[in-house]
This record gives C-alpha cells, sequence and structure tokens, in this order.
C-alpha cells in the first residue's frame, strides 16, 4: 500500500495485489519511496489484510485470488466510489 502525504495533492491511497513471490525482510527495507510523493510503503499479509479491508475492497482481493488459484488473470476498475 502505498500512501501520499496528507495536505499534498492527494490524500488517496493505491493499492496493489502482485503475486510475484515473497520479498525479503531485507527486501522490503531496501524500498526507497520519494518523499514528496509517498510516505510509506506497508507489506501485510493476505489474511491480515482482509481484518482491515472494507466489503468493496475484500471483494476486489478475493477475485484477484481466485484468479490466482485458477491460474489465470483478474482486471478491476473502481470507476466509482463504492
Amino acid at each position: 500500500m502505498l500512501r501520499a502525504p496528507l495536505g499534498q495533492r492527494t490524500t488517496h491511497e493505491i493499492g496493489f495485489i502482485v503475486d510475484g513471490g515473497r520479498l525479503t525482510r531485507r527486501q522490503i527495507g531496501s524500498i526507497v519511496l520519494d518523499p514528496n510523493e509517498h510516505t510509506e510503503v506497508d507489506d501485510k499479509s493476505p489474511d491480515v489484510r482482509k481484518k482491515e479491508m472494507s466489503t468493496h475492497s475484500l471483494t476486489r482481493l478475493q477475485a484477484a485470488t481466485r484468479a490466482r488459484h485458477i491460474r489465470s488473470i483478474c482486471h478491476l476498475e473502481q470507476t466509482a466510489l463504492p
């Protein structure tokens, strides 16, 4: 999850669901963000993330998880607020 600095261009978050293997703590620690664009990045397992998500976001995560299990892709767009 990437977060933009509050009070600047946006206060929105952007989330990516990426199934590209697991990063080591060292690799996660080496991520460098532009402080003018983002304030933090976090890495949480799907089980932890599920407890924090809105119903809308959880539905999207479940769709991506289903696609992963059947070895397919899932393209999701949000054209309006939930």
